[in-house]
């Protein structure tokens, strides 16, 4: 028989963490899923271990018109709760929570109204921060209108937005966004994907809940767009007649995506961020369009370290060329691109897919042949790139495009690989310090 004064090793708490830790994986598993919630149940320390692994990242309604409104509540009061003591014990589950993701579409199943939808999403997002927690992440997908919006999901989505936890924002199909959205917040980290702004748009309403928010845009340092969003980034009269500092005064990484604007025109201006850029990304999707040649004349930012490039267009045609085509006849994007003297590292991507009715890789053969390659080995061996460091060129074989690889894949890629190192005699030169990185994969 065990005696009851008998003592059992303990491991320390931070050794525990390191078990629990262990089982974490992204994105979630099922299996991870049960393991953690089994986890949660052993002891108090390992349910606040477990938890902050279970509870990191929470989604809040999804893409489907089944989104049901007993999930919602059921959100509600988890994150609602409040133990009845909390002397040692386990805190309301909102403490764990780093990242909500809302997928706010207005397909609303049958008897689930607008004003219960809005009621419930408000009511979530408002337990989202106090005054010693709140989420660091939120991502939302509305499909709406800001104006359509109801008024209480207004209310509670500008509070969050004054959470000083709050430092990265996501927003995706929100449009006629007022222009003063941002003003206040405590943002760093912003991404806008099909987004518009209102630009005549009034200030919205002061927060009860933080009445000493500022005036003020936030500091960004890093954001993703596909459009032009100045309207939300900078204003003339925000703080009475001084002019408020623009958002992107501090921005060092700048992400330009235009898969999700089909003829929408330019970016955020370059003159505004040319003084603090440090890696600007470019992505040209399927909806690129023309752009204007004086979009890629970096030169004048003096602290850009990174430029990386991506061309990710579904072509149709069987024609492949590594020198990108943007849009206005004959030029090509290695005409126009100018680089400071200050880029370090310079990153060209390639997806590759050019039709389902491909069946074999000529295509990227007479790209060889027809001295495209050559065309970029004198780009990388100009003067504007003396200073570069190390090049980095990917191709990546679209899932499409999967019956065109053989099954020694290896062999495959790798003599691609070779066949590109040899189109590069300038990195071959014995002066060249600059390295040339070159992967193929699918």
């Amino acid at each position: 028989m065990t005696s009851p004064s008998r003592s059992y090793p303990r491991f320390p708490p931070e050794i525990c963490d390191l078990f629990v830790g262990a089982l974490d994986e992204w994105p979630p598993t099922e299996t991870q899923v049960r393991t953690l919630g089994a986890c949660s149940l052993v002891s108090r320390s390992f349910a606040h271990s477990a938890r902050k692994h279970l509870f990191r990242h929470v989604l809040a309604g999804e893409w489907t018109p089944n989104t049901e409104l007993d999930t919602l509540t059921t959100l509600y009061e988890l994150v609602s709760w409040e133990p009845s003591s909390t002397q040692g014990g386990i805190p309301n589950i909102v403490r764990y929570i780093e990242e909500l993701s809302c997928c706010c579409d207005h397909i609303l199943p049958a008897g689930l109204e607008a004003e219960q939808w809005d009621s419930i999403f408000s009511a979530i997002l408002q337990c989202m921060h106090g005054s010693d927690y709140g989420i660091r992440t939120l991502s939302i997908v509305c499909n709406e209108t800001w104006s359509e919006l109801g008024l209480g999901f207004q209310h509670a989505f500008r509070d969050l937005l004054l959470s000083p936890h709050l430092t990265s924002l996501k927003m995706a199909m929100l449009w006629d966004l007022p222009k003063t959205l941002l003003v206040g917040s405590h943002l760093q980290h912003l991404s806008l994907r099909d987004c518009s702004v209102n630009e005549s748009s009034k200030s919205i309403h002061s927060s009860s809940r933080y009445p000493n928010a500022t005036a003020l845009f936030p500091s960004l340092e890093s954001i993703e767009v596909d459009f032009s969003y100045m309207a939300l980034f900078e204003s003339d009269s925000l703080a009475g007649n001084e002019r408020s500092p623009s958002a992107l005064s501090s921005l060092q990484t700048l992400h330009w995506n235009t898969h999700y604007a089909p003829g929408r025109g330019d970016i955020v201006t370059f003159s505004s961020v040319q003084n603090t850029i440090e890696f600007l990304d470019i992505t040209f999707g399927q909806y690129a369009g023309s752009m204007r040649p004086s979009v890629f004349d970096l030169a004048a930012m003096k602290n850009l370290k990174r430029l990386r490039i991506s061309d990710h267009r579904m072509e149709n045609t069987a024609v492949f060329s590594p020198i990108i085509d943007i849009g206005l006849g004959d030029s090509k994007l290695l005409d126009w691109l100018q680089v400071p003297d200050t880029l370090e590292l310079f990153e060209l991507n390639h997806v590759l897919y050019l039709g389902e009715d491909v069946t074999s890789i000529d295509f990227l053969l007479d790209s060889f042949a027809t001295n495209q390659w050559s065309r970029l080995n004198q780009f990388f061996s100009s003067p504007n790139f003396a200073k570069v460091q190390k090049v980095v060129l990917n191709l990546n074989f679209a899932r499409y495009m999967e019956s065109v690889i053989p099954q020694d894949r290896a062999s495959f890629f790798g003599g691609i690989e070779s066949l590109i190192r040899a189109a590069f005699p300038h990195f071959s030169g014995p002066n060249v310090s600059c390295v040339l990185s070159i992967l193929v994969l699918a």
